[in-house]
């Protein structure tokens, strides 16, 4: 399997959609969270990948020593609309235990090179984080997304409007 290597001991990236005997690739949210805590089956984890991450345009797990510890990916909302086609939302999770370390910064460093290099359409990589997620707000501005603006009630999450921030960085920036 070829992988995507981070210097040190940082976390690798599996090519998308292939599981091996060691991993099991992770959805967002709650199944991030049982697949990390080894409570969801490797039926449920190859699902996953026929039938969710092959609809984006872009997904790898974030692995460290032959384990998957979170996902990061590039989704597209333009579906027909033409005037949205260059433009991609990076999302990613990781689980809890990692937060803190410099993994998901270097992740999406990784990625966001990686994805402009690979999708040479694409001119805008975007991502919405909650007002109160400090932490990712940070990582982004770390790998060099710019913040936009706050898009007050953007969201409707867990019984609760929701206030997001939009960061992008464009192909013609200067890489981190």
């Amino acid at each position: 399997m070829s992988m995507y290597n981070f210097q040190h001991s940082a976390p690798e990236f599996m090519n998308e959609g292939r599981v091996s005997d060691k991993s099991y690739v992770h959805s967002f949210g709650a199944v991030l969270v049982e697949l990390v805590c080894g409570k969801t089956p490797r039926d449920d984890a190859v699902n996953f990948i026929a039938n969710i991450a092959t609809q984006f345009l872009w997904f790898r797990t974030i692995c460290l020593n032959d384990r998957t510890i979170g996902s990061i990916s590039v989704c597209s909302y333009a579906g027909g609309d033409k005037c949205r086609g260059k433009s991609g939302e990076i999302g990613y999770v990781l689980g809890s235990k990692y937060w803190g370390k410099g993994i998901a910064t270097k992740a999406v460093k990784e990625s966001v090179g990686v994805v402009f290099d690979e999708m040479r359409e694409l001119e805008r990589v975007e991502a919405l984080v909650d007002v109160e997620n400090v932490g990712s707000q940070r990582v982004l501005q770390k790998c060099g997304f710019v913040r936009e603006g706050v898009l007050r009630k953007y969201l409707y999450i867990k019984g609760k409007s929701r206030d997001m921030v939009m960061f992008s960085v464009l192909s013609t920036d200067p890489r981190t």
